[in-house]
């Protein structure tokens, strides 16, 4: 046991035995309310979360945002910048990769269905197509040239049958980008005997920047040589085979 002292401001100190009251100071009368101000003010416990207890934070913030701790001690938040409505969204496409089905990815398939000979061993032509068999944002802007609406990787494949009437004679394709030969993408064939189809199949990778276009280009070495085209069949029946089948579609955004 021991006595102890409590001053009241100027007054003088008031002693008590610590064995008789296990309390400083006890009182039946309310203390004043409102949040300390001084490190000797009284809180009172119904104050707790109203008069103190407040965030520590910017002067404002954006309702239901989330908030984030401003720098390393913990007692201080900022508004974080991102609603709940926001991460709520980025969690359900989270969960739906995979099963979205609207992703929006360039694509195109074109064919011909008619024979394209070699018009003119002297120079190249362009190869041409008849049929539109799809194509989502990739301009098909004439019957052989294809402009790419978004920039990025494209793989392109070109698929031919080739014909021709003397053994020995060549034909060649290759890629056109904005009217200009696109280096190393020459095919060339040398036919083995006369009239035996021969299918070339060639595929590209190839980056484009948005409003460039694409064509393909073709050569050869006598007018008895030709893309080759099947009419439909019969007992049993068989769908055509068109003289060249084309792809373009998007695989990367770099």
């Amino acid at each position: 046991m021991a006595y102890k002292e409590i001053r009241i401001g100027s007054l003088p100190g008031f002693l008590y035995n610590d064995g008789d009251y296990s309390e400083a100071i006890e009182t039946t009368e309310p203390i004043k309310a409102g949040a300390p101000v001084d490190p000797s003010d009284v809180l009172r416990l119904a104050d707790v979360g109203t008069a103190v207890g407040d965030v520590i934070g910017p002067a404002g913030a954006t309702s239901s945002n989330l908030v984030e701790f401003d720098g390393v001690t913990g007692k201080k938040l900022k508004d974080g910048g991102l609603s709940h409505a926001d991460v709520a969204d980025a969690i359900a496409k989270k969960h739906t990769q995979g099963t979205d089905t609207t992703i929006d990815l360039p694509h195109l398939m074109q064919s011909d269905s008619t024979d394209q000979a070699i018009a003119n061993v002297a120079n190249a032509q362009v190869i041409t197509f008849d049929t539109d068999v799809h194509h989502h944002n990739i301009a098909r802007t004439s019957s052989s040239r294809f402009t790419i609406a978004s920039a990025g990787s494209y793989l392109i494949t070109f698929s031919g049958v080739c014909l021709s009437g003397v053994a020995g004679k060549r034909i060649e394709v290759w890629l056109r980008v904005d009217g200009a030969d696109v280096a190393n993408s020459n095919t060339i064939y040398i036919f083995k005997a006369a009239n035996a189809n021969t299918v070339i199949s060639v595929s590209f990778i190839m980056h484009f920047n948005a409003g460039q276009y694409f064509e393909f280009w073709t050569w050869g070495d006598d007018l008895g040589v030709k893309w080759d085209a099947t009419a439909a069949g019969a007992l049993p029946t068989r769908p055509a085979c068109p003289s060249i089948i084309i792809t373009c579609n998007y695989i990367s955004g770099d």
